[in-house]
This record gives C-alpha cells, structure tokens and sequence, in this order.
C-alpha cells in the first residue's frame, strides 16, 4: 500500500509523520506534473500557517490534480473538494454536532456578546490561537463565533481513529484569560466517556481521524468544545509512546 501525506511545513507532528508515509507533499511547495498512484491520502490542516487568500484556489487545483492523477485512491477523512476541507469550521460543527454535544453557539453578527458569560472564537483557527474572552476589536466579525461559557472541571483531548475512541487522553489545561492550553499528561476514558464521543462522532460519519476537546463539567455531564480534523499529537506521543501516525494508515 503506497500511502501520501499532504500537510504544511507547521504540522508540529512531521517527524512523527516521516517514517509512516510514503511520501509527504506540503501546500506551498511546487507539485509534481503528475502524481505517482498511491492507495491512501491524508490531506491534513491546511489552516494552521499564515493566513492565505489564495488558500482555496490552492487547494482546488491539488485535489483536482491529484485525484486526476488517483480517481481510486481513498482520502481519509473523505476530502476531496476545497468544502471538505471546511470541516474545520466551528459553526459547521455546531450545526452538526446540535446542542446535545456542543455548548450553545452563534455567529458573532447574530448575538450580543455578554462578558463572563460567553467566549469569542475564530470559526477556523489552530492550535487555541484566536479564543478571545471579548469582542476583538478590527475585525471581520463574519470570520468568529460566539459560544456559552461552561464550567469545565477537567478538558481532555481525545482520539478517534476509524470507529474506535482511544481510551488514552490526554489531560490540558482549558484556555483562560490569562493562560495558554498546556498538556498535563495522560488519562485513562471512563467508559461513559468513551462513550459519549463515540455518539458524538455518529454525526460526523466522514471523518477517520479526529482529536475531540472533550470538557467534563462541573455538574458531571460531558461537552465536546471542538473537534479537530487534523490533531497534532506530538505531546500525545511524548506523554503516552503511543504514535498515532503509525496507525492512521
């Protein structure tokens, strides 16, 4: 099986990534006039460099060159077309996921922020960069959902790989006013746990490989903050030996 991995030059998880592909082809780079035939692609997170208007165009002439090039090869996560990719959106997840698994979520235009009571993401953003716990100020406020504050007593990012959930997490900190997300270390899902991304996930059947910021709250019910289509999981693989790359393919 020949396997190709799509990626940035950002992708925190590339050494983890070198010795369980085949080959790597980064966004940015010039591409071949013709791809080689491979079984398997994983395009993983376009979004997570610098900001680029031409992003999309880029992106529909790779996957348009390349499934040309490899009409039989199976993308993971089912990505084939620039709206694919888009799965990243935090509104599409909320309007997926509803609000049995997500906290409530709005699109910054259609809601009055309330301080304390809500926090302000960027619909598509990487690594808990643009969570802001007031309006931003200057900015395309099409681009930033609102969503409720919760109570979260513990946040775990959890790992889903083609049907089954990890029982291995890893604990974080949740991000605050004055503090960044830190690893803390590994945790073991209570059944219940495993359980509820596991449902969670059935709403999202095209996905093979996703990390979910699971939230235990303070009244014991669970939420799912976001999902991420393409998780790093270098700090994963430092706490726990466990590299998820040797298994996504």
């Amino acid at each position: 099986m020949k396997s190709a991995l799509f990626t940035t030059h950002a992708d925190l998880a590339l050494p983890l990534w070198e010795s369980n592909v085949d080959t790597i082809y980064y966004y940015n780079d010039e591409l071949p006039d013709a791809f080689p035939q491979f079984d398997k692609v994983y395009f993983r997170d376009p979004f997570n460099d610098t900001e680029d208007p031409t992003l999309d165009s880029r992106l529909e002439e790779i996957t348009t060159r390349f499934f040309h090039d490899n009409p039989n090869c199976y993308s993971i996560d089912h990505i084939h077309t620039v709206e694919d990719f888009y799965v990243e959106d935090k509104w599409r997840q909320f309007y997926q996921f509803g609000s049995d698994f997500m906290p409530e979520t709005w699109l910054a235009r259609e809601r009055e922020f309330t301080p304390g009571e809500m926090v302000v993401k960027k619909r598509i953003s990487c690594r808990c960069r643009d969570v802001h716990f007031e309006i931003p100020e200057d900015v395309n406020l099409d681009s930033y959902i609102v969503q409720r504050r919760v109570n979260i007593i513990q946040e775990m990012r959890v790992f889903y790989l083609n049907g089954q959930v990890f029982r291995t997490a890893e604990t974080r900190t949740s991000k605050t006013e004055n503090s960044g997300v830190k690893v803390l270390g590994e945790i073991q899902l209570t059944d219940e746990q495993m359980n509820f991304v596991a449902k969670a996930m059935t709403k999202f059947p095209e996905l093979d490989f996703i990390g979910a910021d699971l939230a235990v709250l303070d009244d014991g019910s669970f939420a799912i903050i976001e999902i991420n289509r393409s998780p790093q999981f270098k700090r994963f693989y430092e706490v726990t030996n466990i590299n998820l790359a040797e298994l996504v393919f």
